[in-house]
């Protein structure tokens, strides 16, 4: 294990996070807040460490690590970025008090910021309007960075180590014909794209009447699937139709694969049309649009269409924005909300959950098997856009599908074992596995997870963790046969 090169690379990522830190305390300091010391000594620390760590291995080569050395960076990764990424809350005090129990809290929001998910437990615990403007923009920057981590990982990482099936994705056409250059290049490509997207979407909801600072921050949370809000009621306190279809465009943006970006910018104009997982992500969402609009309008729900595509993007991508209170709606379409975070947006996304590739894999493989068992000397391969899909790719898809289900159901038996009723629980486990953030009732968009017992919080974290790194890389680096020689 090439510790030196782990050590520089997470110093240059420590050091990265810091000067993130350190424009939120710009921000605070734009707006004569007293936090804004708070926020700089914030950015002070994770800078502190992250030259500390280069320093130590200034002249080690990092070109080159093995796949052990990536999974083990990623966790790191992610577990410093959350770390670091506590401290603006803690030392503004958020939550009032220097207590371990904050500290937990400030955890818990910084995690639910990396991994892009919209899980608060400052709600109801203090109003996001009083909170310091230097803090809420470093909420939404926490997802933006995560979801910028996302995408990477999707396109480069997970593919090489063969995690859930994403090989499939190594030789896929796109990948291959238009990612297939340097990491470094391929990361600045995707970066470009990402902040392009940022920016426009600041632009046009700064068009559409929303003030700058509400802009940029709803355009961090937006396309990196995040979810965050400057207002304690969310996207339904600007009551603007155009800002939420704004929102409604950008959420698809940021849920599609970003490979797919890229190739419709070099004229392949038919990029999208030809990605069987866009097409059937946005079939799933047509379906459960006209599905929840038609059983809201059956119940007297008002604006029954506006809520139910704003509301069923939002968790079909996996956002976590929301217009209405959905704890209100009748139960077909909260359980149409409920199947829609299991399944996800597109790979290579900044989208979370189990993703459509691999619900649709399952479906053709279901579809296989039935087949066989009509026509026992027949044979019909599994195919995706035209090619044969290999047995191995098959078993990590099943194998990533029960280790996603085993985890939902542990972490659903924790949470009603805490006294929570059992809707209340899958839904927060779901919410928080696949990176949505509200689950439903009393841990919905109106509640919160603030009064979530400690274990319950460990437990929701731990679920958006390994929601995010797609379950694999965390298993791996904890098991026992990583760490032999």
């Amino acid at each position: 294990m090439n510790w030196r090169a782990l050590a520089k690379l997470l110093g240059i990522f420590s050091c990265a996070v810091g000067f993130l830190i350190g424009l939120s305390a710009l921000v605070s300091l734009l707006f004569h807040e007293r936090e804004a010391l708070w926020l700089a000594l914030s950015a002070l620390i994770p800078l502190i460490g992250g030259l500390g760590l280069m320093q130590l291995s200034w002249e080690t080569d990092v070109e080159n690590l093995s796949h052990r050395e990536a999974t083990l960076l990623i966790a790191l990764s992610w577990l410093v970025a959350i770390l670091w990424g506590a401290f603006p809350y803690y030392l503004t005090r958020a939550f009032g008090d220097y207590s371990p129990l904050s500290f937990l809290n400030c955890l818990f929001e910084a995690t639910s910021g990396f991994t892009a998910t919209a899980a608060s437990v400052l709600i109801p615990h203090i109003a996001l309007e009083n909170l310091s403007r230097g803090l809420i923009f470093w909420r939404s920057m926490s997802q933006w960075l995560g979801g910028l981590g996302i995408i990477l990982i999707a396109l480069l990482y997970l593919p090489l180590i063969r995690a859930g099936g994403m090989e499939l994705f190594q030789t896929s056409s796109i990948v291959r014909e238009r990612l297939r250059t340097k990491v470094g290049e391929t990361s600045r490509t995707v970066l470009l794209i990402y902040l392009s997207f940022t920016l426009l979407e600041v632009i046009v909801l700064k068009l559409g009447g929303m003030g700058l600072f509400d802009a940029l921050c709803h355009s961090f949370s937006t396309i990196s699937s995040g979810g965050f809000s400057t207002q304690t009621s969310n996207i339904g306190g600007y009551n603007s139709l155009f800002i939420e279809m704004t929102l409604i465009i950008f959420m698809i943006l940021g849920t599609t694969n970003f490979a797919l970006h890229y190739s419709f910018l070099q004229k392949d104009w038919l990029a999208y049309w030809k990605s069987f997982e866009l097409r059937l992500y946005l079939g799933v969402l047509l379906v459960a649009i006209l599905a929840v609009g038609i059983n809201l309008k059956a119940n007297g729900v008002s604006n029954h269409w506006r809520e139910a595509i704003f509301n069923t993007v939002s968790i079909g991508s996996t956002t976590g924005f929301w217009n209405a209170d959905v704890s209100l709606w009748p139960s077909f379409s909260r359980a149409i909300l409920l199947i829609l975070m299991f399944v996800g947006g597109t790979v290579g996304s900044t989208s979370g959950s189990i993703k459509c590739f691999r619900m649709g894999l399952l479906i053709k493989y279901a579809y296989r098997e039935i087949f066989r068992i009509i026509h026992p000397a027949g044979f019909t391969p599994v195919k995706l856009e035209g090619r044969v899909v290999d047995r191995e790719i098959l078993e990590g898809v099943a194998a990533f599908f029960f280790l996603y289900m085993i985890i939902f159901t542990a972490g659903s038996l924790i949470m009603q074992a805490l006294g929570f009723e059992m809707m209340v629980a899958a839904s927060s486990v779901a919410a928080a596995l696949g990176g949505v953030g509200p689950g439903f009732h009393e841990l919905g968009a109106m509640g919160g997870y603030y009064n979530v017992p400690v274990l319950g919080k460990i437990t929701l974290m731990c679920c958006m963790i390994l929601g995010r790194v797609e379950i694999f890389p965390i298993l791996v680096v904890i098991s026992r046969e990583f760490w032999r020689k």
